[in-house]
């Protein structure tokens, strides 16, 4: 467990000793300050369970590798996250978070925000995510909305046991996981179940998943939904 004091006291622009000390502390790798202020690093970023962690106490800018800030429960706000990480970006188990608003706009790996308890939304993710998007046990979230549009392998929201509905969830994907989510309507689940190129195409629409799967009936090749 790990503590550090004052983040709210660490000022933007020239960095303070406590700013360069908690960077040599978490990055594996080399840092540098850019132009713009923020921190790029070619390496990785390890900043993991720092318990009274608030914010990030730097501005980043790109990452070459990772960028791992699981188990900070206290962190309430995703701002100062890379713009881009070239591998994975880790927020799970950070049970103080509400939304994923200063996430990095492009992760070219995969984006871990489960166990996020906290979590009423997914806004402020990545468009497309290289690799996982993982937002399972994430109880208290109600929508996909805001969710990536792309996840190159596996989308991943078993245990959200509040969603209501699987609109929001992304386009494009390899595998969906979705267990027990008992508040989504039974008709979302068999669709995404029996034909994974009809449920992209009802994510895409305004219907109601009956009055698309109704419209749909003739092209169903005998399989049977409800009706």
């Amino acid at each position: 467990m790990k503590y550090i004091k004052i983040f709210e006291e660490f000022k933007e622009g020239e960095l303070t000793k406590e700013q360069r000390e908690w960077l040599d502390s978490v990055v594996l790798g080399n840092w540098v300050v850019n132009a713009q202020g923020k921190i790029d690093v070619e390496g990785t970023v390890y900043c993991v369970d720092f318990k009274q962690m608030k914010r990030l106490p730097v501005k980043f800018g790109k990452v070459s590798g990772g960028f791992n800030s699981r188990d900070c429960s206290s962190l309430e706000t995703l701002e100062g996250s890379p713009e881009e990480v070239g591998d994975g970006f880790s927020v799970a188990w950070c049970t103080s978070l509400k939304t994923l608003e200063g996430a990095p706009k492009i992760v070219k790996g995969s984006f871990l925000c489960y166990e996020c308890d906290s979590l009423i939304s997914l806004q402020g993710a990545p468009e497309k995510v290289g690799k996982y998007f993982y937002c399972d046990n994430c109880v208290r979230l109600t929508t996909l909305e805001g969710a990536p549009r792309e996840v190159g392998d596996t989308f991943n929201c078993n245990e959200c046991h509040n969603l209501t509905t699987l609109k929001g969830a992304p386009t494009v994907f390899k595998a969906f996981r979705y267990e027990h989510l008992p508040k989504v309507p039974q008709a979302e689940l068999d669709l995404l179940e029996l034909d994974k190129k009809l449920f992209i195409e009802w994510l895409k629409s305004d219907k109601k998943p009956e009055h698309f799967l109704h419209q749909k009936r003739g092209t169903l090749k005998g399989r049977e939904f409800g009706f």
